[in-house]
């Protein structure tokens, strides 16, 4: 690949050396020269798709052998360059970081995704905003992600899972709010989400309903209720 590299650098085939190349270093653990060898591919081959995708391989790359700080490096500079890449490219990038719980980097990532036209994407995309946002503990924003998707979609593959996610933000809330009647209102609308994921499973889906049952029964709980 190097010599390749060396001696046909305008090569059409030069964005897949170089990629190459980059990875294999990666897997040896020469991770500065991997670095620029990314770096190179970036700088030299910005318009070109492989270019552009090489870096969920690279993130994926370091993931895979246990380098989280070169996979959030990775990560920063394609959210750092966001012109450079397409929705359906952070919406990839997105989920990969979210299965590494990186959270943060992740909800960003979402974040730009959500540029996209394509309602089912997009839908995809709200639903891994608030998962990543929960993770983070902000309850509220992934609430609000919810909020916003089932104001468009309130009945689409997404709704129950979209429900249980805010019935779980709604709670967490409600278990931090001190004020009676808030706490209350919290409460109420987290109970009412997860009896409308309810509605939306398959009767012969027992696994998915007990799971639900069960977590409405686990909000009366933090509430301090008995389920009714």
């Amino acid at each position: 690949y190097q010599d390749f590299v060396r001696r046909f650098p305008k090569s059409e085939l030069a964005p897949k050396a170089l990629g190459s190349l980059a990875v294999l270093l990666s897997i040896q653990g020469r991770s500065d020269q991997a670095g620029e060898m990314f770096k190179k591919l970036h700088d030299d081959w910005p318009n070109d798709p492989y270019a552009q995708n090489i870096v969920f391989v690279e993130v994926r790359t370091y993931l895979d052998l246990g380098r989280t700080n070169d996979a959030v490096k990775a990560a920063t500079r394609m959210l750092n360059t966001p012109a450079a890449y397409k929705p359906e490219q952070f919406y990839g990038i997105a989920d990969l970081l979210l299965s590494a719980n990186m959270n943060e980097e992740a909800g960003q990532a979402y974040t730009l995704a959500m540029a996209t036209t394509n309602q089912a994407m997009w839908q995809a995309v709200s639903v891994g905003l608030a998962r990543a946002r929960f993770s983070e503990g902000k309850f509220d924003l992934a609430a609000k992600a919810i909020d916003e998707m089932l104001a468009k979609h309130p009945k689409s593959a997404y709704t129950v899972e979209a429900n249980r996610i805010l019935a779980r933000s709604c709670a967490a809330l409600g278990a931090k709010e001190g004020n009676p009647e808030k706490k209350e209102a919290l409460f109420g609308r987290a109970i009412g989400a997860m009896n409308r994921a309810l509605k939306f499973v398959k009767p012969t889906d027992k696994k998915m309903r007990t799971e639900v049952e069960l977590e409405i029964a686990e909000i009366y709980e933090l509430k301090g209720d008995k389920p009714k």
